[in-house]
């Protein structure tokens, strides 16, 4: 007759045989879990500072584009009483702390330079800044009318 064999060859061997975890690996694995964890938290603490910065960068640009497209459209005898009154718009306040703007208005080759900076507050000071250039008006057929010389 053919003997059976049974899952555990011996009667002795079933103490042997490991059916659950001991104290030590789930210390181990405790510990991976917590410093795994504690990584990720700081990561994503950086990634939201992260985020808030690139917003506030990109509204003082699109502020500062919007404050130079407006100016380089005005009449070059106008920009320099335009510098004098400018100032951040409502939006641009309220979104990015301790915001300032100031304007200079230097002579180009060609016009003048129009240069705008803006500065706000961050973990530390934060600082962008534009330029535009106000050509002259030349005397195009617009200007001296549609008529023959």
């Amino acid at each position: 007759m053919k003997r059976e064999l049974s899952k555990h060859p011996a009667t002795g061997s079933i103490k042997r045989c490991r059916r659950a975890f001991g104290a030590l690996e789930v210390i181990v694995a405790l510990t991976l879990l917590l410093s795994v964890l504690s990584l990720s938290a700081s990561l994503i603490v950086r990634h939201g500072r992260l985020l808030v910065t690139q917003r506030h960068y990109r509204q003082a640009l699109d502020e500062l584009s919007n404050q130079v497209d407006r100016l380089t459209a005005l009449p070059a005898d106008d920009v320099p009483q335009a510098l004098k009154q400018v100032s951040l718009s409502q939006f641009a306040a309220t979104r990015l702390p301790g915001a300032t703007l100031t304007a200079d208005i230097k002579p180009a080759d060609i016009g003048q330079r129009c240069i705008l900076r803006l500065t706000w507050k961050e973990l530390h000071e934060q600082s962008e800044t534009m330029t535009g250039w106000i050509l002259p008006r030349t005397g195009g057929l617009a200007e001296r009318g549609s008529g023959a010389p």
